[in-house]
């Protein structure tokens, strides 16, 4: 069996029901740190590490305990100023060749876990007006039907959600937010794409999806790439509603809509 044919076996129908989604402008992205990645941002493993080797003592490899610690030993302004550096706040990057694939769709609406501007600047270069939401009270003021929501936050309000307490106090931090993600996953295709099996951010955001969607729901796809098939990790994101999608075989041959 050709590779083309092998991909349109195991993809030819989930490739359709995305394509139909976007025709219907039932799309959304769920963007993470590895697309940011190209373009010079850390990924989550490394930043994470980067904060470990600045405490002291023997600390549990735990990925939203370690910068809740630093927060604790340092306070709050030495924790805020170490995020920025590590994040690269106002260091000049560029975008990347997956920021330019992802504004190749008809997608109004695309959520990010990430603080950089690599999103609002692909859109600027593809003359995509968006409305930028990264905190309640940007909610009630967008005009264009584009939104680019940071549903993190980001250093500019010091709201970024980083550190154990930012998670445990999400929902109440970010209640607005919260209710609008909630509607957006119940009523789109959801596709993730930038996200390691082991990102804390997908329990958060998978935990929002089976409470939202149950068994009921639209279609939703975690897309990665360099990671070989494993039929634990599969069933793993099942369990969430969510089917896991090889980049490498998902559009081979195919355009993005038809």
């Amino acid at each position: 069996m050709s590779t083309d044919q092998h991909a349109e076996n195991l993809y030819g129908e989930e490739r359709r029901l995305i394509q139909r989604a976007e025709r219907e402008k039932r799309l959304v992205f769920f963007v993470g740190a590895g697309v940011s990645v190209p373009s010079g941002m850390p990924l989550w493993s490394t930043a994470i590490s980067e904060i470990k080797t600045r405490m002291k003592g023997d600390l549990q490899d735990d990925a939203l305990k370690i910068p809740q610690y630093y927060y604790i030993q340092h306070g709050e302004c030495n924790y805020n100023r170490l995020m920025k550096d590590i994040f690269k706040y106002q260091t000049p990057l560029f975008t990347n060749d997956i920021h330019r694939e992802l504004f190749k769709f008809q997608v109004r609406t695309i959520i990010t876990t990430n603080y950089d501007h690599l999103l609002e600047d692909a859109a600027k270069e593809n003359y995509r007006v968006c409305d930028v939401i990264s905190q309640d009270s940007d909610l009630p003021y967008g005009f264009t039907e584009n939104k680019i929501i940071k549903m993190h936050g980001d250093f500019e309000h010091n709201n970024f959600v980083l550190k154990e307490d930012d998670y445990l106090h999400y929902e109440q931090n970010f209640r607005l937010l919260t209710a609008y993600i909630k509607t957006l996953i119940a009523e789109n295709t959801i596709i993730f794409i930038g996200y390691s099996f082991n990102d804390p951010d997908l329990k958060q955001i998978f935990s929002w999806v089976k409470e939202v969607l149950g068994h009921d729901m639209p279609r939703s796809y975690m897309i990665v790439t360099k990671t070989a098939y494993s039929e634990a990790e599969a069933n793993y994101f099942k369990n969430f509603g969510i089917k896991v999608l090889y980049a490498s075989m998902l559009w081979e041959g195919s355009d993005h809509a038809e």
